[in-house]
């Protein structure tokens, strides 16, 4: 069947296959759109990061009060940081299978949820458990957010520093 018959011009059917949305989309200039996008992601990795570093801090103290053993402290860790490594790891999947703005909200959703029931964890195991759940979305979210960034900066401008959002994105990077 023609383009004529279904109803469109040579022209119109040309014009179809010939918009191009991601480089159109890669030539635009810098503008809010990129600096929302760049703050928002920027500020959950930033807390995400805070909080693994924070909560590795407060391990000293628990010790000491007696609210948890030197095992207990160190379950702690390896539960946060084995809860990372599988956020990481389905976090792509699901990010490509449901979208990253979804991904990225439902992962600051466990991981926010899972943070306020920690702060009113009655035991080490109880907050340990939680760990896990709150590692889930920590992990999932570092793969969701630098994926995100990428995906909206331009790559001529991804490497010239605009934005700088390796620099400040995470508290290790400086």
């Amino acid at each position: 069947m023609t383009a004529a018959k279904c109803g469109k011009t040579d022209g119109e059917d040309h014009m179809a296959a010939a918009v191009n949305a991601g480089g159109r989309l890669d030539r635009l200039p810098i503008s809010g759109f990129h600096y929302r996008i760049f703050w928002l992601v920027g500020a959950g990795m930033f807390f995400d990061g805070y909080d693994l570093y924070v909560g590795t801090a407060v391990l000293p103290a628990l010790l000491q009060s007696k609210f948890s053993t030197l095992a207990q402290n160190a379950q702690f860790v390896s539960f946060t940081f084995f809860g990372m490594t599988i956020g990481a790891l389905v976090t792509g999947f699901l990010g490509d299978r449901f979208g990253r703005r979804f991904t990225y909200q439902f992962n600051l959703a466990i991981f926010g949820i899972a943070s306020l029931a920690a702060a009113f964890a009655p035991d080490i195991t109880t907050l340990n458990w939680l760990r896990l759940v709150m590692g889930l979305g920590l992990g999932a979210e570092i793969v969701v957010g630098y994926s995100t960034l990428t995906e909206f900066v331009p790559p001529h401008r991804v490497d010239d520093g605009s934005l700088s959002w390796r620099s400040w994105s995470s508290p290790a990077c400086r």
